[in-house]
């Protein structure tokens, strides 16, 4: 598949996502979530599709409860920048959103999905908090939100990635999958990258 033809079918499956968001936000699941939840709803839903997509290479009619899982405690914990709080509200809004694709009859078995995902909630939220795990991407912006860096402000943040590379590349380091061996990664190779979601 050329990357065209993959961004094709990525924006295939946010197209279906958002005709289920539309009408999710109208159900009683939907209506079950706090206004913390139901604020973060969509952003959620839609990160679960496309890390799905991009990292398993499955499309929403192909999601298992192992993928759910793997997503869920896995993958958006570690590739995920976002406060405690925006993990918390993870596993519920997808709960809720699996049982109502389940009600609509618009996916068979979503129950099992929102099972996992409820199951999931306290490993997710344990798992985004372990710096340990996270990517070099998530490593800077949390970095740069935790001092307060305007990211709208190019000096400020030219600023920030000098003191950032002498205070943390000098030290981290990453396993490189063409050798084997370990490597330092430069600022050039995380900024020409996605940083908010990875």
């Amino acid at each position: 598949m050329t990357d065209q033809d993959s961004e094709t079918k990525l924006s295939d499956v946010l197209d279906t996502i958002h005709l289920w968001e539309d009408a999710f936000e109208k159900s009683e699941e939907f209506a079950r979530l706090s206004q913390a939840q139901q604020r973060e709803a969509r952003g959620i839903t839609e990160t679960f599709a496309q890390h799905s997509y991009e990292h398993l290479g499955e499309s929403p009619e192909q999601w298992t409860p192992r993928s759910v899982r793997k997503i869920c405690t896995e993958i958006l914990p570690r590739k995920v920048s976002a406060e405690p709080a925006f993990f918390e509200t993870i596993a519920p809004v997808l709960s809720e959103f699996f049982n109502f694709l389940e009600r609509q009859g618009i996916f068979a078995k979503a129950q099992a999905l929102a099972r996992t995902a409820a199951s999931s909630h306290q490993e997710l939220v344990a798992n985004s908090q372990d710096q340990s795990t996270w990517e070099p991407a998530k490593h800077f912006i949390m970095s740069a939100r935790d001092a307060g860096v305007d990211f709208r402000n190019p000096e400020a943040l030219d600023a920030f990635i000098e003191t950032f590379n002498r205070q943390f590349w000098s030290c981290f380091r990453v396993a490189d999958p063409a050798s084997s061996s370990w490597r330092v990664i430069p600022s050039s190779e995380l900024l020409n990258g996605k940083t908010a979601v990875g």
